[in-house]
């Protein structure tokens, strides 16, 4: 839902009508507060009150995501209340511009389904993962419908449409441009929503923060590119370039602000090939491709409670970004909240920012509050030394004084984060207000197949391609390498979106990666992770976790017109 280019949101009314309020909107439209409950935004100047006024009569709200290229959706249903607390409001500022209310949608059930409607539609080729390019007039489709149905009811309408279908895209371009000019009074950006597919760019620098990670800035090559980089602080990109004749991919989070060069922090990882190349290797002028952005490790930047950021290693990458938009933006609207910082490292050199952070904590002494905790530091560091532990953050929060509305958004290695969240827990904070970001890299398999080995992608019962995956190779890493268009986002098992269905063979997946064991016994696996020791068989993700079964409460008219 975080990360769907396109929403279809319905409210039912006490009559058990629907308002089905179709809207494109970028990646991030729905945001979602914890494990268990989603916001939705709804735009300044939105003059359609129909779900507001549903939800006053009957609380129950369903979202619906199409993926283009597909007959799949993924469906959610539940409870909804209206709110106006500034805190989710400012949350959800896009633009500059603060939403006017949003639903609070605290979800009860959740799956996937096939949409036959869709199916019989053919609105695109299904056997080809090609999907967005496929999406089809749908403004030329509408208009023709239209002058259809109105030749008796309507026939002067019918007159008029039909003189302007029968000129090519004419229809297209005048209800797209009166489209877009409602979209923008209503408060939607006109900008576009985030790529989907690799953005071609060039190294413009890269410097080196410590003795193992470095700060790479990215400019796309085409300079007629427009606009920034646009992503949400705390986002991450995914990086393919070329290592000795392989294409590697590789997830980092950004680390500067939104601007028309994009800069991500690597941290040389002891076997790491794609950080000891960006460490070692990348040069200014090279050539990479970038994905994104991805992810929903996004913490509120305008509110007037304390952000509590504890970070450890390169876990500060995604957090300084933070740091850095939310500090502007509180300044700028006069927030009361303060932002914490807790950061671990080795030793001083191996303060990932650490001169920028320093002057951050100088500039804003009222605003930002700077936590270093050294396990080795060198006899001229005057403070204790020790890990972040649960002694060292009760004795932080102690002194600071933290507001018991704060949210803690931890990101470092697994040990670190099991600790602190541990630690979080013991002191009395709410899980709610815990949000963790894992990018631990999955360890190799032992036991590898010497030989290429054979996998066959389905879709549904239609094979579409048949992959020869090399000795230490993933699938994702076999697909990507013969052009075969398969979703994924981290790279590293922690995501599910490559996620597919086993139906032959055997896959060895590396761990940790995100799949629980239940997923697991049905056959789920990892494409990213996943690496076959026998030929194989999968279903992609189109058609994977088949849960067509009845969509209970809050489904019941959304289901009988798209089933």
């Amino acid at each position: 839902m975080a990360n769907a280019p396109f929403l279809i949101v319905s409210s039912y009314g006490p009559d058990s009508t629907a308002d089905t309020s179709p809207r494109g909107d970028a990646a991030g439209f729905v945001h979602r507060i914890d494990g268990e409950t989603l916001a939705i935004p709804d735009r300044n100047g939105n003059k359609r009150a129909d779900t507001f006024h549903n939800l006053a009569c009957d609380m129950r709200i369903a979202i619906a995501a199409l993926v283009p290229g597909t007959d799949r959706i993924a469906v959610a249903s539940g409870i909804a209340m209206m709110s106006t607390d500034p805190d989710l409001l400012s949350a959800m500022a896009k633009d500059g511009r603060v939403p006017q209310a949003a639903l609070k949608m605290r979800v009860r059930d959740a799956r996937t389904m096939t949409a036959t409607k869709l199916r019989e539609m053919h609105l695109w080729d299904e056997s080809s993962r090609d999907g967005i390019e496929q999406v089809p007039n749908l403004n030329a489709i509408a208009s023709k419908q239209i002058a259809r149905r109105s030749a008796t009811s309507n026939p002067l309408l019918a007159l008029l449409l039909r003189p302007l279908n029968a000129v090519p895209g004419l229809m297209d371009r005048l209800t797209s441009f009166g489209l877009n000019r409602a979209l923008v009074q209503e408060g939607y950006s006109p900008g576009p929503a985030a790529p989907l597919e690799p953005i071609p760019v060039r190294v413009t620098s890269v410097h080196r923060e410590t003795d193992d990670t470095v700060s790479v800035r990215l400019r796309p090559q085409h300079a007629w590119r427009p606009g920034r980089f646009r992503f949400r602080p705390g986002q991450y990109y995914t990086i393919a370039l070329e290592i000795d004749g392989r294409v590697e991919r590789r997830s980092y989070s950004v680390s500067g602000p939104q601007s028309r060069r994009l800069q991500l922090t690597v941290r040389r990882e002891p076997d790491g090939a794609v950080s000891n190349y960006v460490n070692e290797r990348l040069r200014r002028g090279d050539r990479l491709r970038v994905t994104g952005p991805r992810g929903d490790f996004t913490p509120p930047i305008h509110q007037d409670h304390d952000l509590v950021l504890i970070g450890a290693g390169s876990g500060i990458t995604p957090l300084y970004t933070v740091i850095r938009t939310a500090l502007r933006r509180r300044e700028k609207h006069q927030g009361k909240g303060r932002i914490v910082l807790i950061y671990g490292a080795r030793d001083e050199a191996h303060v990932i920012f650490g001169r920028q952070l320093q002057r951050l904590a100088r500039r804003f002494p009222k605003r930002f509050v700077l936590r270093l905790h050294l396990s080795r530091p060198s006899p001229a560091w005057q403070q204790k030394p020790g890990r972040i532990s649960v002694a060292t953050l009760r004795e932080d929060f102690a002194e600071l004084g933290i507001d018991k509305d704060a949210s803690y958004w931890i990101c470092g290695s697994d040990a670190m984060m099991d600790t602190v969240n541990a630690a979080l827990i013991e002191l009395g904070i709410p899980p709610r207000a815990i949000h963790e970001e894992r990018f631990t890299q999955a360890a190799a398999i032992e036991d590898a197949p010497l030989e290429p080995t054979e996998v066959t992608i389905r879709r549904g019962t239609t094979e579409t391609a048949r992959l020869r995956v090399d000795p230490g190779r993933s699938i994702l890493q076999a697909a990507l390498d013969a052009d075969v268009k398969l979703p994924y986002s981290c790279g590293v098992g922690n995501c599910g979106e490559c996620a597919v269905q086993l139906l032959e063979g055997t896959v060895q997946m590396a761990t940790p990666n995100c799949l629980t064991k239940k997923e697991i016994d049905d056959g789920v696996i990892l494409t990213c992770v996943g690496r076959p020791s026998t030929p194989a068989v999968v279903v992609d993700s189109a058609q994977r976790r088949n849960r067509d079964t009845d969509l209970g409460s809050g489904f019941t008219t959304w289901a009988t017109a798209y089933r």
